[in-house]
């Protein structure tokens, strides 16, 4: 996914943590030039294999405060990818939930 985009982008990472390995897509972050904002149970690991990246991931508690935090990283204009990476029962019923709640964040903030 973050290879599918052109342009500016900020990528929504993190959920409920299953034990993955974080380097790989620490890496392709960085490589990619996004910036990153994590959520959920993993947002702690990910940001620490992002911080070895030197990728300086932001902190989300909600997906609203997320959608907003990846907009503003934003230089006027580019994409915003939910691609979190990992399962969704921590902070969401499920990955359905998850993208309804994404969805709707997303819509408030372009009413803005």
């Amino acid at each position: 996914a973050l290879a599918a985009i052109d342009g500016p982008l900020a990528v929504i990472l993190g959920g409920k943590d299953k034990g993955a390995l974080w380097d790989e897509l620490a890496a392709a972050v960085a490589a990619r030039g996004a910036s990153a904002v994590v959520l959920g149970e993993t947002a702690e690991v990910l940001a620490r294999a992002l911080a070895g990246q030197r990728v300086e991931a932001q902190r989300a508690g909600t997906m609203d405060a997320a959608v907003a935090m990846a907009l503003k990283a934003l230089p006027g204009s580019g994409t915003v990818l939910l691609s979190p990476a990992c399962a969704s029962f921590d902070l969401f019923r499920g990955f359905e939930h998850r993208g309804e709640c994404f969805a709707a964040a997303a819509r408030t903030a372009s009413a803005r």
